[in-house]
């Protein structure tokens, strides 16, 4: 197969550690706005009041908040994805070393589909916190 990227080896390489880092800030955005949403969870559940305008609006900024990481994600994946499917065309040459093939070896197809589903649990649990008690 002929190669269509002008990148080099280390070009290449270096962004997939580049889309890794990506990724990983991604899920930690994700992470953190599950603590602020178990903080606001244990606010409206502390309370006697009900606050049902507050707790649509925070739903929904969680909502938006979530649907916007889960398409960076899915960019990020699918550009790891292909820089790996690049790297692959290069040959296996013994002086890259163990951590290139390493990375050749990688496959992410399906990571994208597992993280929509934990982001999709993680909104049903929330909003199920969140709405349960005033309905």
């Amino acid at each position: 197969m002929q190669r269509i990227s002008f990148m080099t080896f280390p070009e290449l390489f270096a962004h997939a550690f580049a889309f890794g880092g990506k990724i990983d800030g991604l899920w930690q955005r994700v992470i953190y706005v599950h603590i602020g949403m178990v903080a606001a969870v244990v606010y409206l559940a502390t309370t006697e009041e009900s606050y049902l305008i507050a707790r649509v609006a925070v739903l929904c900024f969680y909502t938006f908040n979530m649907i916007i990481t889960f398409y960076n994600l899915r960019d990020a994946y699918q550009g790891l994805q292909r820089t790996i499917d690049d790297l692959r065309e290069f040959d296996d040459d013994p002086s890259n070393g163990q951590l290139a093939a390493w990375v050749r070896n990688r496959k992410y197809d399906r990571n994208t589909s597992i993280r929509a589903a934990a982001l999709g649990l993680f909104w049903l649990l929330v909003s199920a916190l969140i709405l349960l008690p005033v309905l």
